[in-house]
């Protein structure tokens, strides 16, 4: 059996309200805010009902978005060359979130974000 290993990461956007018991509003959680994704990276934002999931990055190293939910890693798409890359998923009820490196280097700098 494979195991997923997605880390969860969480900052709140400046002047943005979350509930980190339940639902959200707006994009307000950026789960690797000003950060990067190191070589096959996946992080996370979390279980709620996202209805977007965006990254922001310079275009050319391949990243994906995609959801996880109880029937395991949902609606997943990549991409190389949008800035920002953003992903619908309301489709795909309560779910983590999430935004990976495709590749073996770091991708300097990204940001993903998710919106419910």
């Amino acid at each position: 059996m494979e195991t997923l290993l997605i880390k969860l990461r969480g900052t709140l956007v400046p002047g943005a309200m979350v509930n980190s018991g339940g639902a959200t509003a707006g994009w307000t959680v950026a789960y690797n805010c000003c950060g990067y994704l190191g070589g096959y990276e996946v992080v996370g934002a979390g279980y709620n009902y996202w209805s977007n999931n965006r990254i922001w990055r310079d275009p050319g190293p391949s990243v994906s978005l995609w959801y996880y939910n109880s029937s395991g890693a949902v609606g997943y798409k990549s991409n190389t060359m949008d800035n920002p890359f953003v992903h619908n998923g309301g489709a795909f009820g309560y779910s983590i979130a999430t935004c990976s490196n495709n590749t073996a280097n770091d991708v300097n700098p990204a940001s993903c974000q998710a919106y419910s």
